[in-house]
């Protein structure tokens, strides 16, 4: 099983499980019967977890691996007890992360797939190109992201609310059709580059960069849009109906076929949502 590899038992468990290790902490010193080298040269531990008999292992890594139906589990020795910090490539799919702490980690390319990241405080984390698949508000809302990198990250199928990306990088990253990211706070968001399909609805828009997107069939309705940046943002089938996009710069934006904030169809006034733009 891989390093960075955490399946749906690394919960509680796993943390009652390396309690036992403990034990093998005599005056600040790490030992075992083979004498290895733990911490290893990156003062990083390793061990393993069986969630079959509830035990759990140090080992001598990289000449000793977890083996069949158990699941690795590094932490740092400067601080026994949090686990690394550069979780970057890792695959947490189906685990459960709920109100995790994992602030300021590494999480590059990870993979959250059906992770339940109910409530968990990833704030300041590096997630670039980090997938999110199949979550919705019972296993991903309350999460916070706020100032994270999410550039180039992947939301696919995710339905969830109350999510605070405060200040997060979400440039090049997609939103699918089938997602819908409502409720939450996206103030200062970077979403230059992006594909958002889905619905964003009753969001917290201010200050947030759009500049240059194409909203095709995206639904922003019922939102905060204050200060927004939509220059050159082109509307194609969209809903705007209740954001009050007012206070928001609209240079270069084009409207076709879109509802505008005042619930008209900007096809009814020339194409344009120009005088529109309050609820």
């Amino acid at each position: 099983m891989g390093q960075k590899h955490f399946t749906q038992g690394f919960t509680q468990k796993i943390k009652y499980g390396f309690a036992l290790i403990a034990g093998l902490c005599i005056g600040g010193l790490w030992v075992n019967a083979a004498h290895a080298a733990v911490p290893d040269t990156s003062g990083i531990i390793h061990g393993c977890y069986s969630t079959l008999l509830g035990s759990a292992r140090i080992i001598d890594w990289p000449s000793q691996n977890c083996g069949l139906g158990e699941t690795a589990a590094n932490w740092n020795a400067a601080t026994p007890g949090n686990f690394i910090t550069n979780l970057s490539g890792a695959n947490f799919a189906n685990a459960d992360l709920r109100y995790r702490n994992m602030a300021g980690a590494n999480l590059t390319n990870a993979n959250f797939s059906s992770t339940i990241l109910l409530g968990s405080d990833m704030r300041g984390a590096t997630m670039p190109g980090a997938t999110f698949e199949n979550q919705n508000s019972s296993t991903f809302s309350g999460a916070n992201f706020s100032s994270v990198n999410l550039n180039g990250a992947t939301f696919t199928s995710v339905t969830a609310d109350t999510i605070n990306f405060t200040g997060a990088t979400l440039t090049n990253s997609t939103v699918d059709v089938s997602s819908a990211l409502n409720s939450s706070n996206f103030t200062g968001v970077n979403f230059t580059g992006s594909t958002l399909l889905g619905h964003l609805d009753g969001n917290n828009f201010t200050n947030a960069n759009f500049s240059n997107l194409t909203l095709n069939g995206t639904n922003v309705t019922g939102g905060t849009a204050t200060g927004a940046n939509f220059t050159n943002v082109h509307f194609i089938d969209a809903w705007t109906q209740g954001t009050n996009l007012s206070g928001a710069t609209l240079t270069g934006v084009t409207w076709v076929n879109t509802m505008c904030p005042d619930g008209t169809m900007s096809s009814a006034h020339s194409n344009t949502c120009t005088g529109h733009l309050v609820p």
